[in-house]
């Protein structure tokens, strides 16, 4: 339990000043994972802005620099783009989550539903639009790394729903489940024509 020392003099006492509980409690460590430089300097200025309440401990520009500073560091709480220098970084969330048992917190420009969906049930534990403002960024670091989810509502009711195996039907596979066999292999034999040519 933390106890604040009691000063031994009345003057002692006028003159101590009150210890911060933030003082005990250590730096939330983020490791940033964007290939934009500009993104990645001003995230850096505003996460390290919030000392001592959370640092940046590592950068990374691509999903090889990610796996070996998430080993290294082993950061609190990953800020992850979906996208490093051209390559997918939903699949590596699994390996993050297990490496350094971080938790993963997406900032994305994406609007692609069913990618940011894919990120969290493959374990981020929050998605942050890139238009979000400053204050909304570290409030969602704070809360990701107390174990909260970080949802907007329409990712939540995506979710429940893919969870549920309620999904709507797609309209691609509907019109194929109607066609008859012989349909069936005139179409696969139409697509693999085009596919060779």
């Amino acid at each position: 339990m933390w106890r604040e020392a009691r000063p031994s003099s009345p003057e002692a006492a006028s003159n101590a000043k009150p210890r911060r509980r933030d003082a005990l409690v250590p730096a939330i460590r983020v490791l940033l994972a964007n290939d934009r430089q500009i993104i990645l300097w001003g995230l850096e200025r505003l996460i390290d802005a919030q000392a001592p309440r959370m640092k940046v401990v590592a950068k990374a520009i691509s999903n090889a620099e990610l796996l070996s500073q998430t080993v290294r560091h082993h950061p609190d709480v990953t800020l992850l783009d979906l996208d490093l220098d051209g390559e997918n970084t939903v699949d590596l969330i699994p390996s993050l989550l297990r490496d350094a048992n971080a938790r993963v917190l997406i900032l994305s420009g994406s609007s692609d539903k069913r990618m940011l969906d894919r990120a969290v049930l493959n374990g981020a534990h929050g998605i942050l639009h890139r238009e979000e403002p400053a204050e909304a960024i570290v409030k969602a670091i704070e809360k990701v790394c107390g174990g909260e989810l970080w949802l907007d509502r329409g990712s939540i009711g995506s979710l429940f729903t893919k969870l549920s195996g309620n999904t709507p039907p797609d309209p691609e596979a509907r019109r194929l489940e109607v066609l008859t066999p012989k349909e069936l292999d005139i179409v696969a034999a139409a697509s693999w024509r085009a596919c060779s040519t």
